[in-house]
């Protein structure tokens, strides 16, 4: 199949990467068939197949941890897989069930600084599910979910935030010290905003984040973290430009 031909479903290029190590990107075409390509150095390989691909990647997530690269697709049979690189020698292990979740409606995941990864998956009933290396079995973590973007911080910590039925967006978290239980939601920004439909968010290296979201008339708003746990009162709209409604909110790193 021509390289022009290719529908980008999902690119997504490793998170920050060690020095000296492989970064991937990652599509799928208009079948959900799931390509790689792997650059080293200053050249890029050919596409091709990840080793022992057999299913189709209908959505999918990269998580780079310090060692590895992850990467989770919903298959054909809508369950859940993962699937593990270790970048130093680019061999693939097996695809791996993650069973208990399935059809989910959005999948993300997020890494940590420790070495750990973690995967959210929002299903058909609008609940909010996790899992991670550390934990690695289905986290309910509420329900009314629209949309969920995750973070993580230098100090293991991770969060994420989530915009509700209604449109409330609300915040949770978990941190090293408090040995993975994750924070009751906090409800963020002076009110609820009904029509934000996407979510990315930034993090500095103090810890603190921004959030940004895609509102009314295409509008980009933006809320700040003052500091932990602690949120500007109202919304920012950033200065526009002629642009048709992006496809989708993108989070690096």
């Amino acid at each position: 199949m021509s390289l022009l031909r290719l529908v980008v479903v999902f690119a997504a290029l490793s998170l920050p990467h060690v020095y000296g190590l492989p970064q991937h990107l990652y599509v799928t075409n208009a079948r959900g068939k799931l390509f790689v390509q792997t650059r080293s150095g200053d050249s890029w390989s050919g596409w091709g197949c990840p080793y022992g691909f057999g299913i189709q990647a209908l959505a999918a997530t990269v998580s780079k941890t310090t060692s590895s690269n992850e990467l989770f697709v919903v298959g054909a049979d809508g369950f859940i897989y993962r699937f593990h690189e270790d970048p130093r020698s680019s061999t693939w292990r097996d695809w791996q069930l993650l069973p208990g979740v399935t059809n989910p409606i959005q999948l993300t995941s997020s890494h940590t600084t420790a070495g750990d990864w973690s995967v959210y998956a929002v299903d058909a009933n609008h609940s909010l599910w996790a899992m991670s290396g550390a934990l690695p079995t289905w986290t309910f973590l509420g329900s009314g979910i629209q949309t969920v973007a995750p973070s993580s911080d230098a100090n293991g910590n991770e969060g994420f935030i989530a915009i509700l039925s209604g449109g409330w967006v609300v915040a949770s978290g978990t941190s090293v010290d408090s040995g993975g239980v994750w924070a009751p939601w906090m409800s963020i920004g002076s009110a609820n905003i009904q029509s934000l439909d996407q979510l990315a968010i930034a993090t500095a290296a103090t810890g603190l984040r921004c959030i940004f979201a895609v509102g009314p008339s295409s509008s980009v708003l933006a809320l700040l973290e003052t500091q932990v746990n602690s949120w500007s009162p109202t919304w920012s709209v950033l200065p526009t430009i002629n642009a048709d409604h992006p496809n989708r909110c993108l989070r690096d790193g």
